[in-house]
């Protein structure tokens, strides 16, 4: 690989696995809480939990897989990133998962469509048949900024081993 096109991406590949390792340590943490302060575990709150646990774990096995295979790793990454561009919660049904950073615009459009600017770190919520009137969207900018990055990371990692494979082949006349 061309040194001036690694070296940059390796750095940025190195911060992104770091960055996914934490977030999903910091929700496994956010887990233990929770299953700590519940003393009434009913079927849906353990395959809530279940889900939530695999979603984090996810997260930290991308992290995992961007240090020992980059392609592997970043097309796992850029899953767990679409998964937390788009939260919800409309007509008893919600969904919120986050990994990390988030700072998204949010708004609820059953009362306006105000729009609000909400930050923090890593956070879950399912909602099922639990209509508690919200009607809420949320667009998660740091994932959008992630999967933007991402893809550059692909391509550029792509371009980087084209030369390479060509040399492999045989030299140009």
């Amino acid at each position: 690989m061309n040194e001036e096109i690694k070296k940059p991406i390796i750095s940025k590949v190195n911060l992104l696995a770091y960055y996914q390792i934490l977030g999903g340590i910091v929700g496994i943490i956010l887990i233990a809480l929770l299953i700590a302060n519940v003393s009434n575990y009913t079927s849906l709150i353990i395959i809530m939990i279940f889900i939530a646990s695999v979603l984090y774990s996810y997260s930290i096995a991308c992290g995992i897989f961007l240090f020992k295979n980059v392609k592997r790793g970043l097309k796992y990454s850029i899953i767990n990133q679409f998964l937390q561009i788009i939260n919800f919660s409309l007509f008893g049904y919600g969904f919120k998962y986050i990994s990390g950073l988030f700072f998204t615009i949010e708004t609820d459009i059953a009362r306006s469509f105000n729009f609000e600017l909400k930050w923090g770190t890593s956070s879950w919520e399912f909602l099922f048949n639990n209509d508690n009137g919200e009607k809420v969207i949320s667009i998660n900018l740091v994932a959008i900024f992630l999967v933007v990055l991402i893809d550059k990371l692909i391509r550029k990692n792509a371009s980087a081993v084209w030369p390479n494979k060509l040399t492999e082949i045989g030299p140009t006349p």
